[in-house]
């Protein structure tokens, strides 16, 4: 079991049972469902690489989002894009 942070707009996983909306939202998965999510494009990172981007308390509420994140600041949208570009790498590295 480990600990991801969702980092795209909406992601729904083990037939709906978890809904992901909130940029930054914590999940605990399995290991083989968290491959599997990852795999097919659902936007997770380990919550290790999330932690490394920087991302505050505040920022994760106040642009949790896709409305709210267009006003943000540039400082949190190049965090955000660095989320993006990690998960891309990493779903490259499990092989799409």
């Amino acid at each position: 079991m480990g600990v991801y942070r969702f980092v795209g707009s909406y992601c729904e996983i083990d037939n709906g049972r978890i809904k992901l909306d909130r940029f930054g939202q914590r999940v605990e998965l399995g290991d083989d469902v968290a491959d599997t999510v990852i795999r097919g494009g659902g936007a997770i990172l380990p919550e290790e690489d999330f932690e490394r981007l920087g991302f505050t308390a505040e920022e994760l509420a106040a642009y949790a989002y896709p409305g709210q994140q267009e006003s943000a600041p540039e400082g949190f949208k190049e965090k955000r894009n660095a989320a993006h570009l990690a998960y891309c790498r990493l779903r490259a590295e499990r092989g799409e």
